[in-house]
């Protein structure tokens, strides 16, 4: 019903709300066991938020359709780097409930070096990958690298 409301409000105007709805009706769905139409709105959702971890963002000026380039805050760009990381948390969550471990692995890896790199500090989207990862490789019976990975993401909750 909300999400129907939405379609009435002018594009502009909701930002990035649609998408936000997006993945919390995703969550919901994994919550439920309804897995592949979750993945169907995270890989819907993967190009806006891939796109979206710059450190500027274009700005169009609605009455002279000029273009400016502004440069976003460190709070922000961090914020937007949170949300990519939660996505693909999701997509690797998907992976390992519905028992696709090749897929869980290849999204781990695909993931982990950027995030890595990208968070020195604490940040919960990073303790849930370090724990996804943990959980997989325990899975796995890696024992000694899931130890690890626990243990990284107790320092990112720190």
């Amino acid at each position: 019903l909300a999400i129907a409301s939405l379609k009435k409000v002018p594009k502009e105007e909701l930002g990035d709300l649609p998408h936000e709805l997006n993945l919390l009706k995703a969550k919901i769905l994994i919550k439920q066991g309804f897995y592949n139409e979750a993945l169907g709105l995270i890989n819907g959702e993967k190009d806006f938020y891939r796109d979206r971890i710059t450190e500027q963002k274009e700005i169009v000026n609605p009455e002279t359709g000029a273009r400016k380039v502004k440069k976003l805050s460190p709070k922000e760009t961090k914020k937007r780097k949170a949300d990519f990381i939660r996505l693909c948390n999701l997509e690797t969550e998907i992976y390992i409930k519905k028992g696709k471990y090749t897929s869980a692995d290849s999204a781990i890896g695909k993931s982990g070096e950027w995030i890595e790199n990208q968070f020195k500090k604490r940040d919960f989207a990073v303790r849930d990958y370090y724990t996804l990862k943990g959980k997989r490789l325990h899975q796995k019976g890696e024992l000694k690298e899931a130890t690890i990975a626990y243990e990284n993401a107790a320092k990112y909750t720190k």
